[in-house]
């Protein structure tokens, strides 16, 4: 299969969203519920204010027959436990902004659920993988294995120490592909209220620890 891998243009981020926003279609079912499309939509304009604030080195898609089919969102800048959760603070003003569209009740459930990551304990030597999704009319192709690969490639060129990432328990097949490509779980979290925000069980936090 032929795949470019590459970075976005900013009118391509609808559409990266969009394939990020399916793959992860039961997620995001539980946060909006109705409101699915208007989920969407707030996304996609958060990612396009942050990104123009920034640039889209941190932001990689995969092209197959001139069609975005996977997409990726790192952090290659030393990920810092403050830079996350401003990060989501901006986030969360950004969805709750929207309140009158969404309800105070939804609009304070789906901004709270974001911030399990509090618990996490971020390397200062890492690239971190947010959030890597394939289109599901492209799953299981080894995609994700190619973007994964490409990845590493760029962190061992910034000679950074590994690759971490957070995966929850339910997610079987994503799993089971970075425990093929060399990933380690390395902890375990889980939180009641946290599973009444974002409807995830929990999440395994897992690493690869990249040679020079």
């Amino acid at each position: 299969m032929t795949l470019i891998i590459r970075y976005p243009k900013l009118e391509e981020l609808d559409q990266a969203i969009s394939v990020l926003y399916s793959a992860f279609v039961k997620e995001f079912t539980y946060l909006f519920g109705k409101d699915f499309e208007f989920g969407r939509k707030l996304l996609v304009n958060f990612y396009k204010r942050t990104i123009k604030a920034k640039d889209l080195s941190n932001f990689l898609v995969v092209e197959k027959d001139k069609k975005i089919v996977a997409a990726i969102s790192l952090d290659f800048e030393d990920p810092k436990l403050i830079n996350f959760f401003f990060y989501f603070l901006r986030m969360n003003l950004h969805f709750f902004r929207s309140y009158t569209k969404l309800g105070i009740k939804k609009a304070f459930k789906i901004t709270s659920g974001m911030y399990w990551f509090l618990f996490e304990d971020f390397n200062t030597d890492s690239c971190y993988i947010n959030l890597l999704g394939v289109h599901p009319d492209y799953q299981n192709r080894e995609i994700g294995t190619q973007i994964l690969q490409f990845v590493e490639k760029i962190a061992k060129y910034k000679r950074l120490g590994s690759m971490t990432l957070d995966v929850s328990y339910e997610d079987l097949p994503a799993r089971h592909l970075y425990k093929k490509l060399g990933f380690i779980e390395t902890r375990r979290f889980q939180n009641t209220f946290l599973k009444y925000l974002n409807g995830i069980e929990g999440v395994f936090s897992m690493e690869k620890k990249l040679s020079s």
